[in-house]
């Protein structure tokens, strides 16, 4: 949905290390969640298999997409997209 003439977000997330200086983040762990969100489309969150290894808890809220190729991966890397979670109308 757009709203205010905004496109739609997307996101991608991958699990790791990272480096906080001066309130950002930095490394390989950052990097790769941008290159995963390259591949999102509108309205979506792409996560790799290491979040999903993460959330056992959510397993169900993660639909495997397959391989793609990554920049600076010699082997392609396994992408999943979360699911929505179902929202309650107040009723």
């Amino acid at each position: 949905m757009v709203r205010a003439g905004l496109p739609a977000a997307h996101a991608g997330i991958h699990a790791g290390p990272i480096v906080e200086r001066d309130g950002d983040v930095y490394g390989s762990t950052v990097n790769m969640a941008s290159r995963i969100a390259n591949h999102a489309p509108a309205g979506t969150i792409l996560v790799s298999d290491s979040v999903v290894e993460t959330c056992v808890e959510h397993h169900g809220r993660f639909e495997p997409l397959g391989a793609v190729t990554i920049r600076g991966l010699v082997e392609p890397l396994q992408l999943n997209r979360l699911r929505p979670m179902a929202v309650s109308d107040g009723s």
